[in-house]
């Protein structure tokens, strides 16, 4: 009977043993990873996993730690669009980040810039860490993109609203669109060129210099703050011309810019004010 509880107690000491052990070794949530990799963004449902809303056309930088008490020997990133690796990123869909790291813990900042490709698509990329002796551990990252106003400017008609004198003297804001250029509208292209479509009213009274400029391209600033447009006379096609807008409101279906004029020579102020409002439109 002695050696029986004995060994009931050799036992029960045992399982506890390991069942410390066991806990030493796991995450939170339960799991043991070695190698264990951490994201810095918002965590998702399920172990090691993690969901970042995006716009198009801006840039994401993910840091990410990797920790292993074994020697490390790669770490990689793959990237697959609904389910299926992008054959365009990396190599064949995987990326390595690194081969046989020297420093533990190993940080890295992930970076990558959704396009509008990417727009409401499952875009995921899967980080893996590999040690010497062929333990490996993985943390999931999807990507939820939508479209930015800034790729949505080449997806549309931007039809010309309103024209509004906004420093004005005598009326601060004071509307001055000519009849003629209500049905104007500007068309903005991938390519960065760009035209300006005058409708059926064109070419008479206040519209009667229609077309005699030429609009050869077209930008927006990285910080979305200024509007660049370059364009050139039909009577002087050698000489370019830059104008620069302040970007007032840009939006999916609404994109108003400012510029500033020099009237003086003709009777007005140095720096007259103009702000143009365009409405979102079929293309």
């Amino acid at each position: 009977m002695n050696k029986l509880l004995n060994f009931l107690r050799y036992s029960l000491s045992l399982i506890l043993l390991l069942s410390l052990i066991q806990c030493d070794d796991q995450d939170e949530n339960g799991f043991a990873d070695d190698p264990s990799i951490a994201l810095e963004a918002p965590l998702s449902d399920g172990h090691a996993q993690y969901k970042l809303s995006v716009q198009s056309g801006y840039a994401v930088s993910v840091p990410l730690t990797v920790n292993s008490g074994k020697k490390l020997q790669r770490i990689e990133v793959s990237k697959t669009v609904n389910l299926q690796a992008d054959q365009t990123f990396g190599e064949s869909g995987t990326l390595t980040i690194v081969n046989a790291p020297s420093v533990t813990p190993f940080e890295y900042t992930f970076n990558y810039s959704p396009s509008a490709d990417d727009v409401d698509k499952l875009v995921g990329f899967t980080f893996t860490a590999e040690t010497e002796d062929g333990f490996s551990s993985q943390a999931d990252l999807t990507l939820v993109v939508t479209l930015s106003p800034r790729d949505n400017l080449t997806r549309r008609r931007w039809n010309l609203k309103s024209i509004l004198h906004v420093n004005n003297p005598d009326h601060p804001n004071m509307e001055v669109i000519n009849d003629c250029e209500k049905d104007n509208a500007m068309l903005l292209y991938e390519d960065h060129t760009m035209e300006i479509d005058y409708g059926s009213d064109t070419g008479n009274g206040g519209c009667m210099f229609d077309g005699f400029n030429i609009y050869d391209s077209w930008r927006l600033t990285d910080d979305d703050k200024l509007f660049i447009r370059v364009s050139h006379g039909i009577f002087s096609p050698d000489v370019s011309v830059t104008d620069t807008f302040v970007v007032r409101v840009l939006s999916i279906d609404r994109f108003s810019i400012e510029q500033t004029v020099d009237l003086s020579d003709f009777g007005g102020a140095k720096d007259e004010k103009f702000l143009y409002i365009y409405q979102a439109g079929p293309k």
